[in-house]
């Protein structure tokens, strides 16, 4: 069966403002009274890891670390940023967490003159179709465009539908690599 590509618009997100977490680290809440996200962002030597901490919507939590109901980490390193572990246990959930955890990584690393031209997912599931549209709709949200759309549905009618898929995608943000660029250029003068 054919994995179809998400059409619907690519959602926006809310704007966000900063605190002071736990241990130091940079905490992000994207909050609108209808919508609620909050990502922490620690900082470890020249790796950061963002990971959300919550999301709801209205009143009805639907993702909490703390209760054990998935979790959403994103990381970057010399200039990748990588969606490294996502498991969710509420449906309809995952694009704007993944979402909002990229955002508050790329925003973190740009206030300290770093940058995240390149994007990177490992998919790793028995729905691949879902995660294939949650992570490029999350990368697409935030500026990355790639995928390998093409590449991605080849590699699912081949799969045997035994096991886990697995498949690594690649991303590109051009304003990450245009401020790189410029950041380039300006501590070199």
């Amino acid at each position: 069966m054919a994995c179809t590509k998400t059409k619907r618009p690519v959602a926006t997100l809310l704007p966000h403002t900063l605190y002071r977490a736990k241990d130091g680290a940079a905490g992000y809440r994207f909050d609108d009274g209808t919508e609620l996200a909050q990502v922490v962002v620690y900082e470890l030597h020249d790796q950061f890891q963002a990971e959300l901490q919550l999301y709801a919507k209205g009143v009805e939590v639907l993702f909490t670390k703390t209760f054990g109901t998935g979790r959403v980490i994103c990381t970057y390193e010399n200039g990748t940023l990588d969606i490294t572990n996502v498991y969710l246990d509420t449906r309809g959930v995952c694009t704007k967490s993944v979402a909002y955890t990229i955002y508050a990584l790329i925003d973190c690393v740009n206030a300290r003159r770093q940058y995240a031209p390149r994007g990177t997912v490992h998919i790793l599931s028995s729905n691949p179709c879902a995660a294939f549209n949650c992570y490029d709709r999350a990368f697409r949200i935030n500026g990355f465009e790639g995928g390998q759309y093409a590449a991605f549905q080849r590699a699912h009618e081949a799969w045997d539908k035994e096991g886990e898929f697995s498949m690594e995608l690649t991303y590109a943000s051009a304003r990450q690599a245009k401020l790189q660029a410029a950041a380039t250029i300006r501590f070199k003068l």
